[in-house]
């Protein structure tokens, strides 16, 4: 990959990681509920799935899965499904008593880093955006394998650096959104159908 190509990548990931996703608002709700210690294991689980998607996109996995609409609408569903099911777990929690300082006892890793992965590695959208956009990078005349590694470190770097630094932000305010923790749940889980609705019915 060109230096100039690689610029316009950088570029591009740095674009894809600002825009708010399901990832972003799972990571705002796990700072606030759990802290931000806790939360890191979020970021990573998005991390690793949002990697595994680009490389998929880049090794060329990309003109098998159009040529397998049912298998795309599976993804598509049971991704929908997923985040709908959080979105229901939050407007329940919601309608409970919500406490906010057992939330910041309970929550644990590898729990926080499935969500987070699931989150990612089931967001087919996300899928089909970046077999849409990588052939614009890509050099033909160079390694596949060392270019699809070089895509995935630098969606890793800077879905690592935008979603940290909202993490830093969110836990710089959170005594304030702590206050409306109901409210802020019922945000959150609407914000998760939204997403599963998106994932379903939208098209790249």
């Amino acid at each position: 990959m060109t230096l100039e190509n690689w610029l316009l990548l950088l570029l591009t990931c740095c674009g894809v990681c600002v825009v708010p996703g399901p990832n972003s608002i799972m990571v705002v709700n796990h700072v606030t509920r759990f802290g931000l210690k806790k939360a890191l294991a979020t970021i990573a689980g998005g991390m690793l799935g949002f990697i595994i998607l680009m490389m998929i996109a880049v090794l060329g996995l990309g003109p098998f899965l159009k040529t397998a609409p049912g298998f795309i609408l599976a993804l598509k569903t049971v991704g929908s499904f997923y985040l709908a099911m959080i979105g229901v777990r939050l407007l329940w929690d919601s309608e409970s008593h919500y406490d906010g300082s057992k939330d910041i006892k309970d929550g644990n890793h590898p729990s926080l880093f499935r969500q987070g992965f699931l989150s990612a590695i089931l967001n087919i959208n996300a899928l089909l955006f970046f077999i849409a956009i990588m052939p614009n990078f890509l050099d033909p005349d160079a390694s596949i394998v060392t270019q699809a590694i070089e895509c995935a470190l630098t969606l890793a770097v800077c879905e690592m650096v935008v979603e940290f630094g909202f993490a830093l932000l969110i836990w710089r305010y959170r005594e304030k959104i702590m206050k409306s923790g109901v409210w802020f749940n019922r945000i959150c889980g609407v914000l998760f159908f939204v997403f599963a609705f998106l994932l379903q019915f939208r098209n790249y």
